[in-house]
């Protein structure tokens, strides 16, 4: 939702902003092209770079990657420099869509994985992209380009904090770091594990009629680093 807010105020006033800065048609077509362009290795590498990173190693970088892309653009004098910056969109669109769809599919029950994408992209393009261009909008009006694209990326940072606050509660919690991927997976395999176990042991006690108890609170089978 946060990120839709912050992708809002970069779809609405980034070309507001260069046109003020005396930016051309033949500028804004460039900048689109190259952010179109950028997307096409992201998505296509974007497998390999959640196994490496982790989905949320890679929410974690598309915040990153938002600051620094907001910031940049803070500090602009003149239209043609915003060029470079536009390759971060492969980040903060194709790795991130990617990402955010599988941990979406990963978090659905059963048969609602449609909906569940469904609904982050309602959060993410619908809620969260119209509160961005609405309140953005509102501080581009008052406070111009540079204390707007400061603020958004104040709240590409306080997304960045959610993400790491999330990690650090899990972690004290079950004693797994969701931003190693080897742990997370084995403990997605594990809580796999035990619900199959739950589900044979059921099977049984219908069968024979005989109640078995299943102790689900020995220590995880995680490795240390």
């Amino acid at each position: 939702f946060i990120l839709g807010c912050v992708s809002g105020v970069i779809d609405r006033f980034l070309f507001v902003y260069l046109e003020e800065l005396g930016g051309s048609a033949t500028v804004m077509g460039i900048s689109r092209m190259i952010t179109c362009i950028a997307e096409v290795p992201f998505f296509h590498y974007s497998g390999a770079l959640i196994n490496r990173l982790g989905v949320q190693g890679v929410l974690v970088l598309t915040c990153v990657c938002y600051i620094l892309r907001l910031l940049y653009y803070s500090f602009l004098t003149s239209p043609w420099p915003v060029l470079p910056a536009e390759l971060l969109h492969g980040v903060t669109f194709a790795a991130m869509w990617a990402a955010s769809v599988l941990q979406a599919q990963k978090l659905a029950p059963s048969g609602m994985g449609a909906t569940a994408q469904g609904l982050l992209e309602g959060v993410h393009w619908g809620l969260g992209i119209s509160l961005g261009s609405l309140t953005g909008g509102a501080l581009y009006s008052h406070f111009g380009p540079v204390v707007t694209f400061r603020i958004a990326a104040v709240g590409a940072f306080f997304a960045l904090a959610l993400i790491l606050m999330y990690h650090l509660i899990l972690a004290r919690v079950l004693g797994v770091s969701v931003l190693s991927t080897s742990k997370s997976e084995q403990f997605s395999k594990y809580i796999q594990v035990k619900q199959n176990e739950e589900e044979n042991i059921e099977m049984l006690e219908i069968d024979t009629g005989i109640s078995c108890d299943l102790d689900l609170d020995e220590d995880l089978p995680l490795e240390n680093e």
